[in-house]
């Protein structure tokens, strides 16, 4: 990967990414320096899961439609980018104010 590119986690990477810091069995903090990803984006991806997980119990076997499966994946990515340029631009502890 070139220096200061993204890397594009595939969806079955994030939700084994966010199991596996799920587990318990080690920090939050070592599973992602484990993988290369952010704890801001850990979080975003683990909240994305508890709140779609309904989903698959409401629908049964019955699949959304690709146009909502491509607007949630564009909402996801948007979420993402926006996590990844607050947490860029905003260190925790930087000193300076909102």
């Amino acid at each position: 990967m070139e220096p200061g590119a993204r890397k594009k986690w595939t969806a079955e990477e994030k939700l084994k990414i966010v199991l596996e810091g799920m587990r318990g069995d080690v920090s939050v903090a070592d599973v992602c320096r484990k993988h290369g990803v952010n704890t801001t984006l850990f979080y975003t991806w683990r909240d994305k899961l508890f709140v779609n997980a309904e989903r698959i119990f409401e629908h049964g076997n019955q699949k959304p439609s690709f146009r909502e499966q491509e607007l949630e994946t564009e909402l996801a990515r948007s979420k993402e980018v926006v996590n990844e340029l607050v947490t860029e631009n905003h260190p925790i502890g930087g000193g300076g104010s909102l």
